[in-house]
């Protein structure tokens, strides 16, 4: 795509003989067909592009879109080159290489993205945190991250569950909750969840953010050390 349309840009002016020769009335009827099949052709690719997450359909709707908006500019470039300047239709095949190129880049960015290990992004990351808190016998919700892998979503969270449960009760919460991240969200491939217990607010457990990997050191503490981790004092 990005070729081709560089091609159709250096050549776009070159064809000094083409405006000579004002197109007919063919080409606009053949202009408004191919426009409308294209959009007709863009919904259906997206719709099935979205339901299967599939990255080439997805590519190939975005191909099929910018072919409305080419049709759009050639027939405008048509029109005006029948009626007001036979130099609008080399103008107009010059702004289409433009949208080509255009759509080339943004087709080859996507895939670079799908091959490079990116977060998940941030009101997706909400979304999946409000099914997470929703989900019976989920207290709360301390930490939710992802990271893409292509086209798929890998989860991770840190949730607080009732500290009465027993081991298999927890475990029982920990596969519903897998299971409605997994249906509510198609993309996700894993989800990787960690259990803490929850705390009244008279508990001497700690705060579970100063003894967290990510939590942020206070005075006098290092970097992903907890208060339990610290060696005793020599005497």
């Amino acid at each position: 795509l990005l070729a081709s349309g560089l091609y159709m840009g250096v050549t776009s002016f070159s064809d000094t003989q083409g405006i000579l020769n004002r197109p007919g009335l063919i080409s606009i009827v053949g202009t408004m067909l191919s426009g409308v099949s294209a959009f007709l052709m863009y919904r259906y690719l997206t719709c099935v592009a979205e339901r299967n997450n599939n990255a080439v359909l997805r590519a190939l709707a975005h191909e099929n879109r910018m072919d409305v908006i080419s049709a759009v500019v050639v027939l405008s470039g048509i029109v005006m080159a029948d009626f007001v300047w036979p130099e609008a239709d080399h103008l107009a095949a010059f702004l289409v290489s433009l949208l080509v190129v255009k759509m080339g880049a943004e087709v080859v960015w996507d895939a670079v993205k799908g091959l490079l290990d990116v977060s998940v992004p941030q009101d997706v990351l909400a979304d999946i945190s409000r099914t997470v808190r929703l989900t019976p016998g989920i207290e709360d919700v301390q930490l939710v991250r992802g990271r893409s892998l292509g086209e798929l979503w890998e989860i991770y969270l840190h949730v607080t569950v009732d500290e009465n449960k027993t081991i298999g009760e927890t475990e029982d919460v920990v596969d519903l909750l897998r299971k409605r991240v997994h249906k509510a969200f198609a993309q996700v491939q894993h989800v990787w969840v960690v259990t803490n217990p929850e705390r009244k607010a008279d508990d001497d457990g700690g705060d579970y953010w100063s003894q967290h990997l990510f939590a942020l050191p206070r005075d006098g503490e290092d970097a992903g050390v907890g208060a339990d981790d610290k060696a005793p004092a020599t005497p």
